[in-house]
C-alpha cells in the first residue's frame, strides 16, 4: 500500500527501516526480537506489521543475528529484509545497510529497532503526519515523559551520512550537529509505546 493512500495525494514518501540484527545482549540467551508480543506473535513481527499497516512507501527489514529465524519471524508481510554480515560492529552498520537498500525516490526515512512490543500504526501515522507538514524538511523525534524514542523521521539529504554510518554510532551523532538541531522538531506522543523495549529483567 503506497503512503499516499493512507496520508492524502501530495504525501511525502517515507521509507521505513526495522532495524532487527543485534545480538540481543542485554536479554541473552533469548533473542528478545523473536520472544512474544501481541497475540503471541515475536515481537519483531508486531513492529514490522505495524510499519506495513501504516502505508508507508515500503518497509526494509534489517536481520544480522539469528538472521534466517528473524526473516521467518516477519515473512508473508509487504517487506523487504536484508542480510547485513557486519552485524557485530553496531548499530552504525545496520542503519547504513537499511539506507542504502531504499529506492531513491523516498522523501525520508522512518527508523526504529524491532523490540518495541507495543508499537502502534497510530503512533507511526503521527509521526509521518508531522514529517509530511513540515513538507519533509525536519527531523522528527518522538518524545513522552522527558524520553526520545522511535520511530524517528529522518530527512532525505542525510542519506550520504546516514550510508556511511559505522559500529556503534547511529543517527543520534548525525542529529547532534548544530545543523541538524535547527531542523529537528520534538513531537510529544502520548504513550511510553515508543521507548518501552522487550528486554529480560
Amino acid at each position: 500500500m503506497s503512503q499516499s493512500t493512507q496520508f492524502g495525494e501530495n504525501a511525502t514518501r517515507l521509507a521505513g527501516i526495522i532495524l532487527a540484527a543485534g545480538l540481543s545482549r542485554r536479554a541473552a540467551p533469548h533473542n528478545k526480537l523473536l520472544l512474544p508480543g501481541r497475540d503471541g506473535a515475536p515481537v519483531v513481527r508486531c513492529v514490522a506489521s505495524t510499519f506495513t499497516a501504516a502505508g508507508l512507501q515500503e518497509v526494509i527489514v534489517v536481520t544480522g543475528h539469528q538472521h534466517e529465524a528473524v526473516a521467518d519471524a516477519v515473512s508473508g508481510l509487504s517487506l523487504r529484509t536484508i542480510y547485513t554480515a557486519d552485524f557485530e560492529s553496531g548499530m552504525g552498520n545496520s542503519l547504513a545497510a537499511g539506507v542504502r537498500a531504499v529506492t531513491q525516490t523516498c522523501d525520508g526515512f522512518l527508523v526504529c529497532p524491532g523490540d518495541l512490543p507495543d508499537m502502534n500504526v497510530a503512533i507511526v501515522r503521527q509521526i509521518a503526519h508531522a514529517f509530511q507538514a513540515h513538507k519533509g524538511t525536519q527531523n522528527i523525534i518522538p518524545m513522552h515523559g522527558g524520553l526520545r524514542g522511535h520511530p524517528v523521521a529522518l530527512v532525505a539529504d542525510l542519506r550520504p551520512k546516514l550510508e556511511k554510518l559505522s559500529g556503534d554510532q547511529g543517527a543520534k551523532v548525525l542529529l547532534s550537529v548544530p545543523e541538524e538541531i535547527e531542523r529537528t522538531l520534538y513531537l510529544s506522543v502520548e504513550t511510553n509505546a515508543i521507548s518501552a523495549d522487550n528486554d529480560l529483567g
